[in-house]
């Protein structure tokens, strides 16, 4: 069951980070030696990425240089079913990648999810991303917890208006607000599973509940 679990998380993310560009001409999704590699055509790690595969040296060094060829910055997202192979670090660090971070994934069932109650902030109030204005605030938002912000977040969600609302229903986008400005972020990805991404909060509202206000309407929504 744990093993069907992660596999359910590994097909989610994979998923996600080419559900949109799939749908924009001037991007590119492929498989190089299994991996799956996407090229947004920003010169952006948030948006160029591959996911997963058998970690060899001939993969490493082709996805590498396919990055290398543009002159872009890309982040490989290694999933267990790849960090599961011996000696993996070796080859990535050989083909010139370093370790930039490492996340854990949590699960619940939903079947047996029973929300909690929680009182929400008087001023704060979470929005479903529909209008364009909405797609606008989200990247406005998640930019802002960079370092600088990124300005390739705000185009990229700029560019998800243009996508047809029936190819990107898989994909649920929600902004939190107070007193009308938007503060927070939060993303479902709906497949077998349903993926929780991109909970974020400006940085000049963060340690007030905003954050967490947002990840227990997603709960309730997902």
């Amino acid at each position: 069951m744990l093993e069907e679990i992660i596999m359910g998380m590994e097909s989610n993310m994979r998923y996600k980070l080419r559900y949109i560009s799939e749908c924009i001409d001037s991007m590119q999704v492929y498989e190089v030696d299994k991996t799956q590699v996407v090229f947004s055509g920003m010169p952006s790690d948030t948006f160029n990425t591959a996911f997963g595969g058998s970690i060899t040296s001939s993969a490493t060094e082709k996805v590498m240089q396919s990055y290398v060829s543009k002159q872009m910055p890309m982040a490989w997202w290694l999933p267990p079913s790849s960090t599961s192979q011996n000696g993996y670090k070796n080859i990535m660090c050989k083909a010139g990648f370093h370790l930039d971070e490492t996340d854990e994934g949590l699960f619940c069932s939903l079947v047996d999810y029973a929300p909690k109650p929680m009182t929400y902030p008087s001023e704060f109030t979470v929005r479903k991303c529909v209008q364009e204005q909405d797609f606008i605030d989200f990247g406005l938002v998640l930019s802002s917890v960079f370092d600088p912000v990124d300005s390739h977040v705000q185009a990229f969600y700029k560019m998800v208006t243009e996508v047809p609302a029936l190819k990107r229903e898989k994909m649920q986008l929600f902004v939190g607000y107070v007193d009308g400005n938007p503060v927070t972020t939060g993303c479902l990805f709906i497949d077998t599973v349903v993926g929780i991404y991109d909970v974020s909060t400006r940085p000049e509202q963060q340690k007030k509940g905003y954050g967490s206000a947002m990840f227990h309407a997603l709960m309730d929504a997902a």
